[in-house]
């Protein structure tokens, strides 16, 4: 009985282990490096089309930006700006002047916490130098060095502030419903569970980051988010923080490419189709319909 107990355990904690490092591997790699096959599931607008009604109009057809950071492609469908916030304030002011919203529920004000924190940790981090070597290779590695300093006065505020360096701002904004933080939710999971050493000791926060990171990226796609898409169609060709689906990762690479045709869906798509049956090509072109009919019309 014993014996049984301690093979339980080590299986258990090897299967924990494969899960933590297979999620810590998924944010290093990108599948936009595997080739192209020939004749390819159709991707035209017609082999998806039957289930989505057109709803374009002349201004969505050009995509226009709203007045936060959104480009919008078609209908309800947009595509996050992903610009690099302006944090030139100290950095207890710029947190604090966005504390009270975080508080009320807004999730850009808590994503925005994050990335100020962030940039921080980065300025008091010796340890990744890689940057620097970057701009150092141009000849600009005394800027870089003159930027981390400022950036460490700006930060040094936050030393004496327990109310804000205590909150994990990222999983925060991410359940307030922040998209930006949803998708650096899903590809960021050592800001949510901690490196893989503490993974190991909490089986339970890995389980319960899986979960909710393909939840909150389902959620946002249901808004209109194309970059959600992408995440899941990445996410069900790897199975890693969902189980693997091609028919899954098929249907999203078809309504992503439906919204935003480039050089990675038609490739992600020649290869995926490549290996399911006419059914289960034809079942991705009916999930791909649903997901258009229910995000962007």
């Amino acid at each position: 009985m014993k014996r049984s107990g301690k093979l339980l355990s080590i299986s258990l904690v090897a299967l924990t282990a494969s899960i933590s490092a297979a999620i810590y591997f998924f944010i290093l790699h990108s599948t936009s490096d595997a080739g192209t096959v020939d004749n390819p599931i159709k991707t035209t607008p017609a082999s998806i089309d039957a289930d989505y009604h057109d709803v374009k109009s002349q201004a969505q057809l050009k995509g226009y930006e709203d007045r936060k950071n959104r480009v919008y492609l078609e209908g309800n469908a947009f595509l996050l700006k992903m610009d690099i916030p302006e944090m030139e304030d100290e950095a207890t002011a710029y947190v604090d002047d966005r504390l009270a919203r975080s508080k009320r529920g807004d999730g850009q004000a808590s994503y925005e916490i994050f990335t100020r924190i962030s940039s921080c940790r980065r300025a008091l981090d010796p340890g990744d130098s890689e940057e620097y070597k970057a701009y150092a290779s141009v000849g600009l590695g005394g800027q870089f060095s003159e930027r981390v300093e400022r950036e460490i006065e700006l930060c040094k505020g936050l030393n004496s502030r327990d109310d804000i360096t205590s909150e994990n701002w990222l999983a925060l904004a991410a359940e307030q419903g922040s998209i930006e933080a949803r998708l650096m939710y899903a590809r960021n999971p050592r800001e949510v569970v901690g490196d893989l050493s503490n993974a190991l000791k909490n089986p339970e926060e890995i389980i319960n980051y899986r979960t909710n990171a393909v939840r909150y990226l389902q959620e946002s796609v249901s808004t209109g988010s194309v970059d959600s898409m992408e995440a899941l169609a990445n996410i069900y060709d790897r199975g890693i923080l969902a189980e693997k689906s091609p028919e899954q990762s098929l249907a999203y690479w078809l309504a992503y490419d439906r919204l935003n045709r480039n050089e990675l869906s038609t490739t992600a798509i020649n290869r995926i189709s490549v290996d399911l049956s006419p059914d289960q090509s034809q079942a991705a072109r009916e999930m791909a319909g649903k997901i258009l009919n229910s995000c962007c019309k």
